[in-house]
């Protein structure tokens, strides 16, 4: 062999080798490829544990903190002062590298800013794992996650696919649906930047608690500034009232496409159903619906009144229109006759007078503006029976929350003024169940207090992070103490002005 055919046999040697060398070692710095695949459909074969160890986090935590895996997204609790923008993660596996952001991740050596949503991707010769990386400040609160396919524009009118997770407080327990869909609710609320929605499951589903159901609400109680005004309805009617029905709700942290909405109320759409509106498939739901849109199943009744028909909605037919016309018409008339009130009472044989006593209560304590028969007022029907009152919704402008019609003060009578309430009392028999029902709420008030105080701890550290999201209490979303207090003050208004509406209509039902 020549020195020419020596020095290319050495050369071909050294790339062989380099080669050999390179594939048997996985955790070469080189020629790592990244695959865009599914991660359905690949495994890496490894047990990946994620955490923040102590012994690298001393300065900002007191514990080790481990990351809980939610789908495809790695999730972990940290107390609300910890400083997110960095962390050391440290982590188990060896047959793979680890990068977040497309930076790699060294074990207990790389610091990470987690101050907001990241792309962790783990690694080998053949494989490539996808994940997103979420660091949640402790609420007390459950956590929903919602993502939208391909990051559509939500609206009112169009139902989006999507995916949900729901996590309970401290990774109790998960419920996950990846095939949702989403679109907006509300009127005036709608126009808020923080949106409420509405959640369509395909098959019923029993979540945080709840009874199994298909459609859902997430309420974002945007114009109160202490975010229980309609706990507080809800509260009234579920614990005071013999309503039928109301609707059970539960406060969370929402995040959308893993960006942090703020604090949600989520919970049961109003609908026929035996767990909700139990009025058989063949009933009604009604609402007193001044801001109804083009198209929806509407009608006005002889005073004016227009009723909207929520469900069954668009799948109302003709003869089912017809029955339901009919019924209200019916009661308007006896209601608004000349000799209403005698000894007959026929009005009292269509229309259920104790619902529409506790309905009528729970809306007068809390003076709430649009419940004078203007939007947001619900009447069910099951054929054969009366018509009944409820359930009740929407407290936004409720407690002094409102700053026209006199209703930013205690005093003053506002639902009785309302159609068909101001006539019923005009019948002694409806007044003097009025003053029996409210003796029992205003006996029951300081349940009330105790309910909302209990609601309000437990909201402190949520309310912090939905202020720093949307400026919703103070500007100085830095300063904890500033934003509790600033808090506190708006929850001490409310309460008083409670107090002193009890306490007012409490004389003033003894005149009636």
């Amino acid at each position: 062999m020549n020195v020419k055919d020596l020095i290319k046999f050495i050369l071909c040697f050294c790339v062989i080798s380099l080669l050999v060398f390179s594939c048997s070692d996985p955790t070469m710095e080189t020629d790592i490829p990244i695959n865009d695949k599914n991660i359905d459909t690949l495994k890496l074969d490894t047990e990946f544990n994620l955490q923040i160890e102590l012994r690298f986090n001393s300065d900002i935590i007191g514990s080790d903190v481990k990351f809980k895996l939610i789908d495809n997204r790695f999730v972990a609790y940290v107390p609300l002062t910890f400083d997110k923008s960095n962390v050391v993660l440290s982590y188990n596996v060896s047959n793979a590298k680890v990068f977040v952001d497309d930076k790699e991740l060294v074990c207990g050596v790389s610091h990470c800013d987690l101050s907001a949503l990241r792309h962790l991707c783990l690694v080998n010769r053949s494989d490539t794992l996808n994940f997103e990386l979420l660091l949640l400040e402790t609420t007390n609160l459950p956590t929903i996650f919602i993502d939208i396919q391909n990051m559509h524009v939500i609206d009112k009118e169009s139902w989006i696919q999507a995916k949900i997770d729901i996590l309970e407080y401290r990774n109790k327990s998960v419920f996950s649906n990846h095939n949702i869909f989403v679109k907006g609710r509300g009127n005036t609320t709608w126009d808020n930047p923080k949106k409420p929605l509405t959640i369509k499951f395909n098959n019923n589903a029993e979540v945080l608690g709840m009874p199994p159901g298909d459609r859902w609400v997430l309420l974002a109680n945007a114009f109160d500034p202490t975010m229980m005004r309609a706990s507080v309805g809800f509260y009234l009617s579920a614990n005071h009232s013999k309503l039928d029905y109301t609707p059970r709700m539960v406060f969370v942290d929402l995040y959308l496409n893993g960006e942090y909405q703020g604090v949600y109320e989520f919970g049961e759409h109003i609908k026929i159903d035996k767990d909700r509106v139990n009025v058989s498939k063949d009933g009604f739901i009604l609402e007193v619906d001044a801001k109804w849109t083009e198209g929806d199943p509407v009608f006005k009744s002889s005073r004016g009144i227009v009723f909207n028909i929520k469900d069954p909605g668009f799948g109302v037919t003709a003869s089912e229109f017809d029955y339901i016309t009919g019924y209200i018409s019916q009661i308007e008339n006896l209601l608004y006759s000349d000799n209403f009130c005698d000894s007959t009472h026929l009005y009292k044989e269509y229309l259920d007078v104790e619902s529409f006593v506790d309905w009528y209560l729970v809306n007068e304590i809390t003076k709430n503006n649009d419940a004078i028969f203007f939007t947001s007022c619900y009447m069910h029907l099951k054929p054969g029976e009366k018509l009944k009152m409820g359930p009740v919704w929407d407290f936004d402008l409720a407690i002094g929350n409102v700053s026209y019609n006199n209703n930013d003060v205690p005093e003053g009578f506002w639902i009785k003024d309302a159609a068909w309430i101001c006539r019923m009392f005009l019948d002694p028999e409806f007044v003097s169940l009025v003053k029996s029902r409210f003796a029992h709420f205003y006996h029951h008030r300081q349940q009330l207090f105790s309910a909302i105080e209990m609601r309000a701890e437990k909201m402190n550290y949520a309310l912090f992070m939905n202020n720093r999201k949307w400026n919703s209490l103070t500007t100085n979303i830095d300063e904890w103490d500033f934003v509790h207090d600033q808090y506190h003050k708006e929850l001490n208004k409310m309460m008083r002005f409670l107090e002193r509406r009890y306490e007012w209509l409490n004389d003033h039902m003894k005149e009636l």
